[in-house]
């Protein structure tokens, strides 16, 4: 982009070494020999509109300027790229009467516009509005979760739910937060003595119980 700009300024230094007025590039004595002097003298020597001079400089003037507006397009055309604040979050232990949320944040960490296509869930028991559909480069949109045990008729055990951005990134088109709560009855989410069951320990349960509990993954 900055070549034509160069090169026109270097070869006007060093035909300056000459002297001011006395350089290659002043009586451009070259393209009179390249033109075999098809041309008025006005057009070979100086720098007044209409010289050849000019007319390099108004050309090198427009190729920079397209060049400018060429990559500006391109930042613009580009898309933006998503980047969550968090991958997964889990809500702990929660009674199974009252619905529990958290705030993440949705930022656009590339150069271009970043547009949000939708927000889903894995289950209705699971809700995630964004603030804004659509983000400059740098800005950041709050995205609120909300789990609500109610969904399910109170049931309890330990639930993983995820929460699905649909955008523009190329990179990533579905970024994906994972949620992780255990429900349990009212009044045993501050029983020190309840220990929710571990997902390292399911196989251990299953045999000595018998039976795997009931944990829902969709």
């Amino acid at each position: 982009m900055h070549a034509p700009m160069i090169v026109d300024g270097v070869t006007h230094w060093f035909s300056d070494l000459a002297g001011i007025g006395q350089g290659f590039r002043h009586n451009n004595a070259w393209l009179v020999t390249l033109t075999r002097n098809l041309f008025p003298q006005s057009f070979y020597v100086g720098n007044l509109l209409g010289s050849v001079n000019s007319w390099i400089r108004l050309i090198i003037g427009l190729l920079f300027g397209l060049a400018v507006a060429a990559v500006c397009a391109a930042v613009t055309k580009s898309p933006g790229q998503i980047e969550l604040s968090a991958a997964e979050f889990d809500f702990g232990i929660i009674s199974n009467t009252e619905p529990v949320s958290q705030v993440f944040q949705v930022r656009n960490v590339g150069q271009g516009r970043l547009e949000v296509i939708g927000v889903s869930t894995s289950c209705g028991c699971t809700t995630a509005e964004i603030g804004s559909l659509s983000l400059a480069s740098g800005e950041v949109a709050n995205l609120t979760v909300t789990y609500d045990p109610q969904a399910h008729d109170g049931a309890t055990g330990e639930f993983v739910r995820l929460v699905y951005v649909r955008s523009n990134d190329p990179a990533t088109p579905e970024a994906r937060l994972t949620i992780r709560v255990t429900v349990v009855e009212p009044g045993r989410e501050l029983d020190e003595s309840y220990v929710p069951i571990g997902w390292a320990s399911l196989a251990a349960l299953a045999s000595e119980a018998g039976a795997l509990p009931r944990i829902y993954l969709y």
